[in-house]
């Protein structure tokens, strides 16, 4: 058995019963000083996990005096979001809307482009999927807000334009048009509820339109 395997069995075995296992192995000192000092650093790993606070704790070390709902308690939800599925800003969103007191105050869906995906037509399944989450989380969340987080340099916006690049002030120019006509469509559809519209850059600011 390689050691690394046997990293994989011991682990989470009490120290006295590992150690009696590792030296009755006929590992050499040298693998065992080894292997030892990666038990050792996993289970330092796995300590920081199991003594990790709640994640809306860990976000108000981020940012202190976030205003939160108890996720045990609330029944209520100010918003339904909607952003890009890209990778690289899904951390960024949320926090965004953390720092704007919707911690634990809003239903999250997600589409590829965020307005041009409900805009477009190539696919409109899309915009009836989420007209029907609106529609559930009024129901089931009483919102009251429905808020739209476009981002720079989306793929999207290349691929139903496109265009292979889309120089800045120009995809700027193309967020705009798509949030106007998003907003234009969702208050048809949905009068009571206000849109709202941001665009973020691609290291989490939010650029003012």
């Amino acid at each position: 058995m390689r050691v690394n395997k046997r990293i994989g069995l011991i682990l989470g075995v009490p120290s006295d019963t590992r150690n009696r296992f590792i030296q009755g192995s006929g590992i050499g000192s040298t693998n065992y000083s080894v292997m030892r000092a990666k038990i050792n650093r996993a289970s330092q790993k796995r300590a920081v996990t199991t003594t990790t606070t709640t994640n809306t704790q860990i976000l108000n070390m981020q940012i202190p005096n976030m205003p939160t709902q108890n996720q045990l308690t609330a029944h209520k939800a100010k918003a339904i979001v909607i952003t890009c599925m890209d990778f690289r800003l899904i951390d960024d969103a949320v926090l965004f809307f953390n720092s704007i007191g919707l911690n634990n105050n809003y239903d999250g869906f997600i589409l590829a482009g965020a307005s041009l995906g409900y805009n477009q037509a190539v696919y409109s399944a899309w915009s009836e999927t989420f007209d029907k989450h609106i529609e559930l989380a009024e129901q089931l969340h009483d919102i009251i807000e429905v808020i739209v987080i476009d981002h720079m340099q989306c793929g999207a916006y290349k691929i139903f334009y496109n265009l292979p690049s889309i120089p800045r002030a120009d995809e700027i120019a193309l967020h705009n048009e798509n949030f106007i006509k998003f907003k234009q469509t969702i208050n048809q559809k949905y009068p009571h509820l206000t849109v709202i519209t941001y665009l973020m850059d691609l290291d989490g600011s939010i650029i003012a339109l």
